[in-house]
């Protein structure tokens, strides 16, 4: 089966599926129902049929769907002008715009924490390896990248980018080393083996460190401006 002859397929699913959410018949498609109202002269229903007209590609898909169905569209099928069908149709574009709206908070990855964690080393002035503590008497090593900053890169051809990473890198280690470190808000990143999350040393919050010692700037996913100019 072509990928076309697939999505058409899908479009016809949805075609009978969107009648039955309407209130219509199962067995009648919404192109049928569309095509009663506009051989009635509803001005919804010729709307209607003209948007599903464009989507199938054809000026007349509706009226040959509506000639194609027996009397069984005329008992099935309202008014489009009647209260049930607005009532029905305002309830499923409330369900979509929900969804839209609130599915991205709703699957938003689970964080995990707190922990308390060991300082393995110090890669970058964002990124260190720490042993976390998972459980009593049971560690985890992981790479921890921190939640809302960027820094400069150490491997990178630009030497005024390199020489601010070193700093930014050293400054991480000077604020992290030999105190108690606790992480939360842990979360997968976006590389295998890297963790998000937020570093704190002693309670002191190793983002807002590197923001007011100025080796990193506030950083959301949006797009890196360089640090050489």
């Amino acid at each position: 089966m072509s990928l076309a002859r697939y999505g058409f397929n899908i479009l016809k699913l949805l075609n009978r599926g969107a009648n039955t959410l309407l209130g219509g018949s199962p067995e009648v498609p919404l192109s049928a129902r569309a095509g009663y109202w506009q051989s009635k002269g509803y001005k919804i229903g010729i709307r209607f049929a003209g948007l599903i007209n464009f989507m199938f590609k054809d000026k007349n898909h509706c009226k040959r769907a509506f000639e194609k169905e027996d009397d069984s569209i005329t008992k099935y099928t309202s008014d489009p002008e009647g209260d049930f069908f607005w009532i029905l149709l305002l309830f499923w574009i409330a369900v979509i715009v929900g969804a839209v709206v609130y599915a991205p908070r709703l699957c938003a990855a689970e964080t995990f924490g707190p922990y308390a964690a060991d300082l393995v080393r110090v890669i970058d002035g964002d990124t260190i390896e720490v042993d976390l503590h998972v459980y009593p008497g049971s560690m985890q090593r992981v790479s921890i990248r921190e939640n809302g900053i960027n820094t400069p890169e150490k491997r990178t051809k630009l030497q005024c980018e390199k020489v601010a990473g070193i700093a930014a890198t050293l400054e991480a280690a000077h604020f992290l080393s030999g105190k108690h470190l606790v992480v939360e808000n842990l979360r997968p990143g976006k590389y295998v083996g890297r963790m998000l999350g937020n570093v704190y040393a002693n309670g002191g919050s190793l983002a807002d460190h590197m923001l007011q010692t100025g080796h990193a700037r506030p950083y959301h996913g949006e797009k890196r401006e360089p640090w050489c100019q």
